[in-house]
């Protein structure tokens, strides 16, 4: 559970922090001065700490967790720049203390990262980002209407006047109306693109937020934020969350102090030389229209092979049509068995059972009843579809899915044929039977639920559960690939990391219900994730 408690608390301080970013006084002067200020800033320069403390129970475990982090950098709004830098130290019961280094730039639509790990060293990648990325990134000053809609309804105090750092300010005390806070949290967790927040009824606010107040400093002068105090204290359960089938129970505690100064003056922000061999880490992306028209050219093209076939071998209708959906085309469209179902070729010649291959397929096709595996037929040119399919007794396909996303693999030996070849050695499908019938492991077994989370080191991961067939299926493979890697690819290139290696985990034990696939951005994880989850919809 900790797993998914870690990321509902970083969500939850990223959006306190915004409304920390802007609050308003409850004096209408003040508040009307500090919305209209926002169109007024193009740069700034933050500094930022952070305390998180959690305790608590998890899997009938115990366990503490200490966090400090240190956030500052720079933001110029005209020119599309970011700066920032980032340290982290963290401490869990029974575990080695983390510390973790990070540097972020972005300049000229190009994200730039350093991550510097103890053991690993620094490590810097780079990656293209969008328009909606950009809007994205630059939110804690452009504010969404919601956000807006959640320091309106809060309970606001002017309790005094301060100087900080030398600018007379007003002294604020915000208290936020929770159903209206929780409205935003899951908000702000769509647009981040996680899916870790579950729909709770309201009801469950006054449960979770124990204890919250946020104390701001704004510029009587420009009304922007000097300075930002925020406390809270959160009561976490699995039921609160949405996950009864767990157990634990964790109290969190957050403290954040936020300076912000220099607004509008000249910010440098400057590419460190070693920033320049970055690894680029390609984003997702995909063309609904040649995605389309592939899929439409996929299920012409096998449709036109399942004619052809029944054309060749007299068929008026198909014995036993494969109504299972199925990407084998050496196991469809007709599954007959020599000697039964099979008896004849159209020649007249008989079919011998054992000897002569079962099946009115469409790769591999034995087509002569000559008590041999001889000569057979290829209807189509690979044996894997991308789509999957089912038929009727008259021979009309269709097609069940368009495709899935991932594909899983295993190494194949030299005198097997691969479907893919990368630094890591030659692969082929990763598949096994299920209810008779030979199936490769894909996304396409996933159920609509992977999500994107964060273990106790920052690593993010992937989560994915299967289906009924799916569990079959990846218990029997990855039962076989013991102490083997398990490639995974996308299309007809490698899953690769944020290092650029491909991705392939070596199978330690069994995979039944749920795996996780590790390495890769949470950009790309977030895309993926959305991705997997469209694919089953």
């Amino acid at each position: 559970m900790w797993n998914k408690i870690l990321p509902v608390g970083l969500v939850l301080v990223m959006v306190l922090s915004f409304a920390a970013c802007v609050g308003e006084p409850s004096a209408l002067e003040i508040v009307n001065g500090t919305f209209e200020s926002l169109d007024d800033i193009t740069s700034y320069q933050f500094d930022m700490d952070m305390t998180m403390e959690a305790a608590g129970e998890a899997e009938d475990e115990a366990f503490e967790m200490n966090m400090m982090m240190d956030f500052s950098g720079a933001l110029d709004l005209e020119n599309r720049q970011m700066r920032a830098d980032i340290t982290m130290n963290m401490a869990v019961t029974g575990e080695d203390e983390m510390g973790i280094e990070m540097e972020l730039y972005l300049i000229d639509d190009m994200l730039y990262m350093m991550t510097e790990v103890p053991e690993m060293g620094p490590m810097w990648m780079k990656q293209e980002i969008s328009e909606g990325d950009w809007e994205e990134m630059s939110e804690g000053v452009k504010l969404t209407e919601s956000q807006l809609e959640l320091l309106k309804s809060a309970e606001v105090k002017v309790l005094a006047s301060e100087k900080i750092k030398g600018i007379d300010c007003y002294v604020l005390q915000l208290t936020p109306d929770m159903e209206q806070l929780w409205r935003t949290v899951m908000q702000q967790a769509q647009v981040t693109g996680e899916e870790i927040l579950p729909e709770v009824e309201e009801t469950f606010l006054e449960e979770v937020f124990r204890n919250f107040s946020v104390k701001q400093w704004f510029a009587k002068d420009t009304y922007f934020l000097t300075k930002a105090e925020i406390a809270m204290t959160m009561e976490l359960s699995p039921e609160a969350l949405g996950y009864p089938e767990e157990e634990g129970e964790t109290t969190m505690d957050i403290t954040m102090t936020i300076f912000a100064y220099d607004y509008n003056k000249p910010v440098s922000i400057a590419l460190p030389p070693e920033a320049e061999e970055a690894v680029e880490v390609p984003t997702f992306e995909r063309s609904t229209e040649d995605e389309l028209e592939a899929t439409d050219t996929e299920l012409a093209n096998v449709q036109i092979a399942v004619i052809a076939m029944m054309v060749d071998n007299g068929l008026w209708e198909l014995p036993n049509p494969v109504t299972t959906a199925t990407n084998d085309m050496g196991a469809f469209p007709d599954t007959s068995l020599c000697g039964i179902d099979k008896v004849r070729d159209k020649n007249g010649n008989v079919y011998v059972s054992g000897k002569d291959k079962d099946g009115y397929v469409l790769y591999q096709h034995d087509i002569t009843g000559d008590g041999t595996r001889l000569g057979l037929v290829d209807y189509v040119v690979e044996r894997y579809t991308m789509g999957t399919y089912i038929v009727d007794s008259s021979g009309t396909v269709t097609q069940t899915s368009a495709g899935p996303i991932l594909e899983f693999a295993e190494l194949a030996s030299d005198d097997e044929a691969a479907k893919w070849e990368n630094e890591l050695g030659r692969w082929k499908p990763a598949k096994s039977i299920v209810n008779g019938q030979e199936m490769v492991l894909t996304s396409a077994y996933f159920k609509e639920d992977t999500y994107v989370t964060v273990d106790e080191g920052g690593g993010i991961l992937l989560i994915f559960e299967w289906n009924e067939t799916g569990s079959k299926l990846s218990e029997e493979i990855t039962g076989r690939l013991i102490g083997e890697p398990m490639g995974i690819f996308l299309g007809e290139e490698a899953l690769r990391g944020f290092d650029g290696k491909p991705i392939a985990p070596i199978i330690r034990s069994p995979i039944i219900t749920r795996g996780q696939i590790i390495g890769l951005t949470l950009q790309e994880a977030r895309e993926l994730s959305e991705m997997l989850n469209m694919e089953q919809r």
